[in-house]
């Protein structure tokens, strides 16, 4: 993608009020150029006009939803690295040896904060130890004990089998944490519902992967980290209600192969909502995907196929399939054509054998015989090509919908 055109999607997608006219092409294959074009030609429309992406980049940038009681909490601050969350606990342990509660208090509360705005995958048992010692420090300060008790809750939310062990004395909260210990166990549940299953590696809830094969995950109420997306992740908080189901809608977690949902009018529906996501959904889009094109909205779960153009390169493969061929056939017959003439050039009209002209035309034979297979090979290729570009030009109309591979595209 030309540098000019990369700043002019880019403008489009943060302020798609300001690119109105512009069409993005959704693209789900690799010639990207050629399937521009083909669309520019089939519908009208100046190349200016549609700007090119694929879902690798969409689903990036999308922002995790959610429909039900279910509320997201974004991050309203800078990022944070682990490696900043390391260092905040470490100080707060080192501030609460030394005595300095209140101190280590702040740092462990800051370090909280800094949880929801992780750009890296979190480990469970680092969250676990940050809201463990906050247990331990606001049951030293408080009489009621009710923060502690929630703080203990999410320690072992993330870290179910955590121990209170012998680092703290009992009177410093033990009561409160074997309590929060009997509620995890026996207490309600809260049912998030995935809207698509995830990518493998895309998902993590309180620090924990979530299996590809999951969909309806069981977890307790109240809040929960959530992380998505492979290669940039995104954190939030959810806050989730007892006794009830939420719906969470993941565009970074979503399949690599999304765009194969147009094939199944069943999905169009998941397709938009995804797309709606990560694009403002009124936004007009072409998808292409394995050699076919559906036009339609972002938000919109109705898609219509167009039909493009024949393609110039599938001409340019004819064609020059054929003069391959073409050639590799002229070459080939005048071989045989002259071994021909070399073989009756040793025998006389009475049919008797010359065997001085015979020794020395077979050698020319054996050299004219030792090309014979290049030139065969380069009539087979000839038609090779010449049959791959005439099944791209009428492939996605008349082949079925099994996903052949002819080298060229692939027609599903």
């Amino acid at each position: 993608m030309p540098p000019l055109k990369t700043i002019i999607l880019l403008f489009a997608l943060l302020c798609p009020e300001a690119a109105s006219a512009e069409t993005i092409v959704l693209l789900g294959e690799s010639d990207t150029d050629a399937v521009i074009y083909d669309i520019a030609r089939a519908t009208n429309r100046s190349l200016d006009d549609l700007l090119p992406t694929r879902w690798s980049t969409l689903r990036e940038r999308g922002t995790p939803q959610m429909e039900g009681s279910g509320v997201i909490l974004h991050c309203t601050a800078s990022p944070a690295s682990t490696r900043e969350i390391d260092d905040l606990l470490s100080e707060a342990e080192g501030a609460q040896n030394y005595g300095q509660l209140a101190e280590a208090l702040v740092l462990l509360r800051s370090a909280e904060e800094r949880l929801g705005c992780l750009t890296e995958h979190l480990d469970p048992a680092t969250a676990a130890r940050i809201f463990f010692l906050t247990g331990v420090l606001a049951a030293k300060a408080e009489t009621d004990g009710q923060a502690a008790y929630r703080s203990f809750l999410r320690a072992l939310v993330f870290e179910p089998h955590l121990t209170w062990g012998d680092e703290f004395p009992s009177e410093w909260g033990q009561d409160w944490f074997d309590s929060a210990r009997r509620s995890l166990e026996q207490g309600e549940s809260a049912g998030l519902r995935l809207a698509v299953r995830p990518e493998r590696g895309s998902l993590f809830v309180d620090g924990r992967e979530i299996s590809p094969r999951s969909q309806a995950l069981e977890l307790r109420p109240g809040r929960h980290l959530l992380q998505t997306g492979i290669n940039k992740v995104t954190t939030v908080w959810v806050e989730l209600g007892a006794a009830t189901e939420s719906i969470a809608l993941l565009p970074a977690s979503a399949p690599d192969d999304i765009l194969g949902w147009l094939y199944d009018s069943e999905r169009w529906g998941d397709l938009s909502n995804m797309l709606a996501a990560t694009l403002d959904p009124e936004a007009a889009l072409f998808v292409a995907h394995r050699g076919q094109v559906w036009q339609g909205r972002a938000g919109s779960p109705s898609w219509t196929e167009i039909r493009l153009p024949r393609s110039s390169t599938s001409r340019v493969l004819t064609w020059s399939g054929a003069g391959v061929f073409t050639a590799g056939a002229v070459a080939s017959s005048i071989l045989y054509a002259w071994g021909k003439n070399l073989s009756n050039a040793c025998i006389e009209d009475s049919q008797q054998d010359l065997p001085e002209t015979c020794a020395d035309n077979e050698l020319s034979y054996q050299s004219l015989r030792s090309l014979l297979p290049f030139t065969e090979g380069l009539a087979l290729a000839g038609v090779a090509m010449a049959g791959g570009g005439l099944l791209v030009n009428i492939g996605p109309s008349w082949m079925p919908r099994g996903g052949l591979l002819l080298g060229v595209r692939v027609i599903h």
